[in-house]
């Protein structure tokens, strides 16, 4: 891997912190189509004890500040509600549309759990359920617990793997079970180990980073819309027909 390959995985990410007038691109965990919104007077906060017993030190500043919080956001489609809690800090920013570059604090706030759990990515309708419900156990903790996250994330692809080849379910663990895939779903192949890897070390050490989680997710999302988006048999159905007419298909 070269440095550039390098920064581009370690550039992954899911989490995004909000404001009271900004809310990030999250889609409804109701109806996956709308977007959420900070719901109007429903976000309460308040400083840490431990915050507010710093005040009184030599080198507190007010980006040293600390939050608990709770807010709800409701979807602008089908005005389903999802609750979150979380932390949140003073955020300094310095405007430099101004010549004194004025100092801007801003009230700012991470989630750490989502009821329902936010969608990191959409899965398909075609899923099977049994995968569905570990991805969305891992999105339920992803925020707060990369580890765990990716030990969910890993028992998600233990699931696929047993789904698209039922007959290799009696092998003994999930990388015997990943290789016999390996001529069959040679493209999903590699996709598939990196993340049986991520959520072994997840198992054994708890230095996973969000990098590393929200790279797991996106292989987990490539692979399923291979698997269950894209009519790849049909396009090849269609394409082995405009080889053999040498040209458009009529009828």
């Amino acid at each position: 891997m070269n440095e550039q390959q390098y920064l581009n995985y370690i550039s992954h990410r899911f989490r995004r912190t909000f404001h009271e007038s900004f809310t990030p691109q999250w889609h409804c965990p109701s109806c996956e189509n709308g977007m959420l919104k900070l719901k109007q007077d429903s976000l309460d906060y308040y400083e840490t004890e431990e915050s507010i017993s710093r005040r009184s030190g030599p080198d507190w500043e007010p980006d040293s500040i600390e939050y608990r919080f709770s807010a709800r956001f409701e979807c602008n489609a089908c005005l389903e509600v999802t609750n979150c809690i979380g932390k949140g800090w003073e955020a300094v920013y310095h405007d430099s549309s101004t010549e004194v570059g004025e100092t801007i604090y801003v009230d700012e706030f991470m989630p750490l759990f989502f009821s329902p759990p936010v969608p990191l990515f959409q899965i398909p309708k075609k899923c099977p359920d049994s995968v569905r419900r570990a991805i969305i156990s891992a999105f339920q903790i992803a925020w707060a617990d990369y580890p765990a996250a990716a030990n969910r994330l890993r028992v998600a692809i233990e699931k696929l793997v047993d789904e698209v080849a039922p007959h290799n379910r009696k092998l003994a663990n999930l990388h015997a079970k990943i290789e016999a895939l390996k001529e069959m779903h040679s493209e999903q192949y590699d996709l598939l180990m990196a993340t049986k890897w991520l959520g072994n070390n997840a198992s054994h050490d708890d230095n996973l980073r969000e990098y590393d989680l929200a790279y797991g997710f996106k292989i987990l999302d490539i692979v399923l819309k291979e698997l269950y988006l894209y009519d790849k048999e049909g396009l090849m159905q269609v394409a082995k027909e405009v080889i053999k007419n040498k040209g458009p298909i009529h009828f």
